[in-house]
């Protein structure tokens, strides 16, 4: 399955001037972006640091880091990318030999890459598959956790880490779908429910 359609294969980073001229990468730095995300950032860097260079790239979603190689080909050969993340970067230094480095872009906001792809399952607007994994190589789907939490904890992640209001009303209604058996599959189907709860 294709995971983005060619025309967002290079989406414009943003504050891009603002992100270089605090990094300010110069000739034969090594830059680490730590949420490579698809390169939109480390290409304008990966021109700044030169052939002699390194820019290392970091991301959770093995998917995404195959554009980001991708699209920094086009630009240098001088990078590295790692399927991990970022509390890895030690790590990754450590196997680099490298001990120090000229600067670092960690941009922790989501990817609209992500959230606007149907199958990755984070749009309640387009139908898709119940996963909301940022890496889906790892973890559990967001249908499996519905599938497994009892009401009262549902209640406590939705207002816990979603500052939902109306957490108990809509854990209520999902633990009522769910006992009518068939699950919860897809994003419009979690939609529906919880519009349901607090409409």
């Amino acid at each position: 399955m294709v995971f983005f359609d060619d025309e967002r294969l290079l989406h414009t980073p943003v504050m891009l001037d603002e992100v270089t001229s605090f990094i300010k990468p110069g000739k034969d730095d090594i830059i680490v972006d730590a949420t490579i995300g698809a390169g939109g950032h480390s290409r304008e860097i990966l021109k700044m640091i030169g052939t002699g260079g390194l820019l290392i790239g970091i991301d959770k979603d093995a998917e995404i880091l195959k554009i980001a190689s991708k699209n920094l080909s086009k630009i240098s050969k001088s990078f590295k990318l790692y399927h991990a993340d970022y509390v890895d970067l030690n790590a990754i230094l450590d196997e680099l030999k490298i001990s120090r480095v000229n600067g670092i872009l960690l941009d922790l906001g989501v990817s609209s890459m992500q959230l606007n792809s149907e199958e990755r399952g984070f749009s309640f607007i387009k139908e898709g598959p119940l996963d909301m994994r940022m890496d889906r190589s790892k973890g559990i789907t967001a249908e499996d956790l519905l599938k497994r939490l009892p009401e009262k904890e549902m209640a406590e992640i939705f207002w816990r880490y979603g500052e939902e209001r109306r957490s108990r009303s809509i854990s209520k209604a999902i633990s009522r779908e769910k006992r009518k058996g068939g699950g919860i599959k897809t994003t419009t189907q979690l939609a529906k429910i919880i519009e349901r709860a607090v409409y």
